[in-house]
């Protein structure tokens, strides 16, 4: 799992393949902290292949069904543009007992849903490629 802040803080993304230039997925010059994760955990790689994850992040994939590009996060993301996620999000995976909120613009802005459940297609709820900013809710 990278990470772009220290202490595993703000956007993560699991790695479950050697990558030989960081550019092709967005994380150039922006990792900060790293760690082993353990096989058989909580959501996917970037590949869309299933197995390592955190259990205490939400993630994003830009593909239906848990596929594709992912990020992981932890806490509230006012702004995904910074990302290259902004209106790119198909499907999310919400660990469980939590709950988020997803917003069509930056800032919480606009229109806003309550989600407390993996979704594997945002299309079946009127999300699909939607979502500019999320924040966890207590």
């Amino acid at each position: 799992e990278i990470c772009q802040d220290v202490k595993y803080g703000n956007r993560c993304q699991v790695i479950t393949r050697s990558i030989s230039d960081l550019r092709s997925i967005g994380w150039d010059n922006r990792i900060s902290s790293l760690r082993r994760t353990s096989q058989g955990g909580f959501g996917r790689g970037s590949s869309g292949v299933p197995g390592v994850g955190n259990r205490e992040s939400v993630t994003l994939y830009k593909d239906t069904n848990f596929r594709g590009e992912s990020a992981s996060f932890r806490d509230a993301v006012p702004d995904l543009v910074p990302f290259d996620l902004n209106d790119e999000i198909s499907s999310i995976q919400i660990p469980p007992g939590q709950t988020w909120e997803v917003c069509q613009d930056i800032k919480f802005g606009n229109r806003c849903q309550v989600l407390s459940r993996s979704i594997s297609d945002l299309g079946s709820i009127g999300w699909n490629d939607r979502i500019s900013s999320l924040r966890r809710v207590q």
